[in-house]
């Protein structure tokens, strides 16, 4: 038949029940949805014929991992609809329209009569089930929060690998609050003693239970507990709302970063709540990539944006912030150090605009540029073709699958810590400390030309900023691990302007530097102490990365270490990789050398 749909009268408010009136000669409202939602809304007195066939059809299907829905259907006065119309086209003006309209449609879906049911099969997208296995390698904690019934979300979570075959498993499904406090605390007993025992652990839990564990304190406390130490976890038959209050539960109780992704409307509440929010192109509409901060085709797409470009990112801004320290000590102790030796006379031993372009012009372009493009690893490479001759990217399978072992160094802060920033500071003292004390003695009995004269202040100036400025744009090189032409022009762009404008500063009568280029230009000294300071600075960071790369050997040094050698393609070489990350559960260092023991116990 064709029914002709009544205008406004479409209701979209969750996915778990969706009504839509339908008018011929009766009005009818037909309604899919949830089966536990639906069940709640049929008629108690009306006789459903078919409701205990369609529950034991229910139950073979969620075992089966279908996607099921129940249909039902209700006869409609025609003043009901006309007196509900008016009242949900009054409620748009109301500052809680949202609570107002979803009372007056929750009480228009109720006394339904069931049709049926549906049962679809969800195919998951290219590389799901790799991806989620390398995020639990990655050591994170991965929550699928689902509409579906306990049955079907435990199979789609053993076939995308959330659940794998040696993972200790907790259900939760008491209504009951007292008895759901009694399991709870026998699951928290199970899983000490999966802690114990170093067993992994997959948590599922029903919507109704969660609902009373997230009105109870004692509750959430326990549940924390055991949801904080599992590997993954499962919050079947969940609401948009409940989704969105784990999200804030974990936020709040476990104060971790949150990432949320999804594909459907039902998912924007919980993809704003988290940290990150990612929303996924779909046949469901464009809602949750319009409410997140990043869009992906498809679900493998999470794996390059949290594996590569996270670990990036990090590496990235931790050098910049890093560097800025050690640049900017370096070029604040000349002014230390001149206030004792002026008697603190308030002057700064830098001409005015000088100070001002250090970090505007001069020393910006290489660390800006460097936390942009600076890639420490990465597992694609550029190969001939034998038969096209043409040059194309293809990826190192050995080393995309280290990926996930390299995440501890963001996720464990491994390089914004304490312990870097006082060595990057040590660092900027020592290069600052022997920039002005052998510069210093080096002019203070020169002669700059065959009348006598020395240097004076201004000539010691320029010459001191030139060290450091020539130190912190080349020795950066040290530290950059991806080269390419943009970092060899932004070094350029930062010393050319410099030496240009030493050159103009000194023709100007008004700078304090005036006619000190003409001398700085046409003596020896400050070439040959810049070269040689700039020299021991950028033989002394040599060495210090030289140190910390062949001591102190990471596993991205390591990875990095076989392309070089090109045996990364050689797997013998990346036997137990996980042992050189030092914040592996199951590392241990016995008479100085890593011992990995695998989960399987070999």
């Amino acid at each position: 038949f064709f029914f002709q749909a009544e205008d406004g009268i479409r209701d979209a408010q969750e996915s778990r029940g969706l009504g839509d009136v339908y008018k011929r000669q009766l009005v009818k409202l037909y309604i899919k949805g949830a089966d536990s939602i639906i069940r709640s809304r049929l008629h108690k007195r009306a006789m459903h014929p078919f409701l205990a066939n369609i529950d034991a059809k229910l139950l073979e299907f969620s075992r089966q991992g279908l996607r099921t829905l129940l249909i039902a259907m209700r006869v409609i006065d025609e003043g009901e609809l006309r007196n509900f119309t008016t009242q949900y086209l009054a409620a748009q003006s109301l500052p809680n329209r949202e609570e107002v309209q979803k009372g007056l449609v929750d009480a228009l879906e109720q006394d339904l009569h069931l049709l049926g049911a549906t049962a679809v099969e969800d195919k998951l997208q290219q590389n799901v089930p790799n991806t989620i296995r390398d995020l639990l390698r990655g050591n994170i904690k991965v929550w699928m929060l689902t509409g579906d019934k306990l049955e079907t979300a435990e199979n789609i979570a053993k076939s995308c690998k959330l659940i794998q075959p040696d993972f200790s498993i907790l259900r939760l499904s008491d209504t009951v609050p007292e008895i759901l406090e009694q399991s709870l605390k026998a699951h928290k007993e199970v899983y000490d003693q999966c802690v114990a025992q170093k067993m992994r652990k997959a948590f599922l839990v029903e919507a109704d239970a969660l609902a009373i564990i997230l009105k109870n304190e004692a509750l959430i406390k326990t549940f924390v507990e055991i949801g904080s130490g599992c590997e993954s976890v499962v919050c079947c038959r969940v609401s948009p709302k409940q989704k969105a209050e784990v999200v804030r539960l974990i936020k709040n109780k476990m104060n971790k970063i949150t990432l949320a992704i999804g594909d459907g409307a039902n998912d924007v509440n919980m993809i704003q709540e988290a940290h990150i929010g990612v929303g996924l192109y779909g046949n469901e509409g464009m809602r949750a990539v319009q409410a997140s901060d990043y869009a992906l085709t498809e679900f493998q797409g999470l794996w390059r944006l949290v594996f590569v470009h996270g670990h990036w990112c990090y590496k990235r801004i931790a050098d910049m912030v890093l560097y800025f320290f050690y640049k900017n000590v370096m070029y604040a102790l000349p002014t230390l150090w001149y206030a004792f030796i002026s008697a603190f006379n308030g002057r700064s031993p830098y001409d005015n605009l000088y100070s001002t372009f250090f970090q505007i012009l001069f020393t910006a372009f290489p660390v800006i540029i460097r936390a942009i493009y600076d890639q420490d690893i990465n597992y694609k490479t550029v190969i001939k073709d034998q038969v096209s001759g043409r040059h194309k990217i293809v990826d190192r399978p050995l080393v995309k699958d280290q990926f996930p072992n390299f995440y501890y160094i963001s996720q464990k802060a491994t390089i914004f810590t304490w312990r870097n920033l006082i060595l990057w500071m040590i660092n900027g003292i020592v290069h600052g400390l022997a920039i002005i004390f052998i510069s210093y003695y080096a002019l203070r009995e020169a002669s700059l030309d065959d009348s006598g004269i020395g240097p004076d202040m201004w000539y010691w100036s320029i010459t001191i900023y030139s060290c450091i400025l020539f130190a912190v744009n080349l020795n950066i090189s040290v530290y950059t691990d991806y080269w390419n032409w943009i970092v060899l022009i932004g070094i350029l762009v930062s010393l050319l302007p410099y030496i240009l404008w030493v050159y103009l500063s000194g023709l100007a009568s008004f700078f304090e530097v005036y006619k000190v280029a003409k001398i700085l230009f046409t003596t020896p000294h400050s070439y040959l102490i810049v070269f040689l300071l700039v020299s021991m600075t950028f033989a002394f960071d040599y060495l210090f990365r030289f140190i910390g790369t062949e001591f102190f050997t990471s596993p991205v040094d390591w990875v990095k270490r076989l392309i070089e050698h090109r045996c990364d393609a050689n797997p013998k070489f990346y036997e137990n990789m996980e042992a050189r990350n030092p914040y592996h559960e199951d590392v241990t260092k016995i008479n100085g050398q890593w011992v990995f023991q695998s989960r399987a116990g070999i």
